[in-house]
């Protein structure tokens, strides 16, 4: 029975005394004592799982974020940058052909009369014993004669020349038009609903780091349902008005930078503000956009007069005339051969013929323009007046300064006391002597404040002084 009982213990070990269990038999049974214990979890995979969970959440976070925007219109990512306009300085009594310091006179020593009232010869030996100037003279090789043919076809291609430069010009300034739509629904006759558009061309002026903003006439977006804005590449993106101005009939609209495609942006550049205090009779210029109500087209041609006037409340504007002729609702800048922007087309101020093209100088509307970029509020007082120069002053007795036509009823200058047929001749107590120069004065304050405007008026003893405090008003 020994070797039975052994055999038994050793098929059932559990069967053995637990006082036996000892030695080298509990070493061969060592193994059926083992317990499984769950692997320990290692400070990698601790890692890895809360970067999982962060990676988890700002997904859900960007995702969310951008439908919120999309369904609301808020960009809370940006803040516009605050566009800026500089302001263009008149030069006066400067000759456009003649340098400064040579009208200036000698003294720069440069030439001119001395004493006796002759001319002097910057070229001749100095007293300080500076060398004459030696002057060659190269008789020139004659040019052979052309017959009547061979002149002609010169002048054929000059002019052709001359075509294809303005034709690179106005390609040019494509770059900062655009075709600004307004879209309104009506109904007919017979009650059936059809989209009316109106279209005119805009100038891109600047971006502000949210929305790119675009210049052009408010007459084709008055109450209108929806505005597109079409770039030079033919992309189309909705817009949306900013800003307009009842007086001048200009708009400032604005698309999302973020709905313009990448590969529109590179073909597409803000417009250069030029300087249209220098414009003369007789410049060369060119009129992009839809002057003839097609869009893309261009014509060039001459300044005719500059001297036009439209007077506005608080603003007279004299217009840029030229000889070209365009659509009575057509519209587009005037640039000169640079390709700078010089005038505004507008529609609504063309002094003459609506047909024969007129701009309203860029200098005078900058001050406008960066407030309809940045959506500040629009000052107002109500005034229309006329300039008295100094030559019409001294003719008739009268002080320098603006001289006042009418008055918008219940405006702020008409509350205040001023009245029609009086001189304006300081503001703040800085003299006044042009509309232009008062409507610069009145862009530079804001609606709430206040401007002290000293006026003459005529009284049964002479021209009496009053000084009214006008507080600005806004307009709507």
């Amino acid at each position: 029975m020994g070797n039975e009982d052994q055999l038994r213990r050793r098929e059932d070990p559990n069967s053995l005394p637990r006082e036996e269990m000892s030695g080298g038999e509990e070493e061969d049974y060592a193994f059926i004592r083992e317990t499984y214990k769950r692997r320990p979890v290692s400070p990698r995979q601790v890692f890895y799982i809360v970067l999982g969970i962060m990676a988890g959440g700002c997904l859900f976070g960007l995702v969310a974020g951008t439908v919120f925007n999309r369904v609301t219109g808020i960009h809370t990512a940006k803040t516009p940058s605050t566009v800026t306009i500089p302001a263009d300085e008149v030069r006066e009594n400067i000759s456009p052909t003649m340098p400064a310091d040579i009208a200036e006179g000698t003294a720069d020593g440069k030439g001119g009369e001395d004493a006796s009232g002759q001319g002097t010869n910057p070229a001749a030996g100095s007293e300080e014993g500076e060398p004459d100037t030696v002057i060659i003279y190269v008789t020139p090789t004659p040019e052979p004669e052309l017959t009547e043919e061979e002149k002609l076809a010169a002048v054929l291609d000059n002019y052709s020349e001359i075509h294809a430069a303005f034709g690179q010009v106005a390609e040019a300034a494509m770059k900062f038009m655009v075709q600004v739509t307004g879209y309104k629904a009506e109904e007919d006759w017979f009650n059936t609903t059809y989209l009316d558009s109106r279209t005119v061309s805009g100038v891109i002026i600047a971006d502000n780091s949210v929305d790119l903003l675009i210049l052009a006439e408010y007459r084709a977006l008055e109450g209108t349902d929806r505005i597109a804005a079409t770039f030079t590449d033919g992309t189309t993106v909705e817009a949306a008005l900013q800003k307009a101005d009842p007086t001048t009939g200009f708009a400032m609209i604005r698309v999302p930078l973020e709905d313009i495609p990448a590969e529109t942006m590179e073909v597409i550049e803000p417009a250069v503000l030029g300087n249209s205090f220098t414009v003369q009779p007789g410049d060369l210029t060119l009129v992009v956009g839809r002057p003839n109500g097609q869009t893309g087209a261009f014509n060039f041609g001459n300044v005719t007069s500059t001297g036009g006037l439209v007077p506005l409340e608080d603003a007279t504007y004299n217009l840029i005339s030229t000889n070209m002729y365009g659509s009575s609702v057509g519209s587009g800048v005037l640039i000169d051969t640079k390709g700078r922007v010089v005038g505004i087309l507008s529609a609504s101020l063309s002094a003459g013929d609506p047909a024969v093209l007129d701009a309203v100088p860029i200098s005078l509307v900058k001050s406008l323009i960066e407030r309809l970029s940045n959506n500040a509020s629009l000052p107002r007082t109500g005034i229309f007046g006329t300039d008295i120069s100094a030559a019409t002053a001294e003719l008739y007795g009268l002080p320098a300064g603006v001289y006042v036509t009418a008055l918008s009823e219940e405006s702020p200058a008409f509350e205040a006391g001023i009245r029609v047929a009086d001189i304006i001749t300081m503001v703040d107590g800085k003299a006044l002597y042009s509309m232009q120069a008062y409507h610069e004065r009145l862009m530079e304050a804001e609606p709430g404040t206040t401007m002290e405007v000293t006026v003459e008026r005529s009284g049964s003893d002479g021209m009496v002084e009053y000084t009214y405090t006008v507080t600005v008003g806004e307009l709507a």
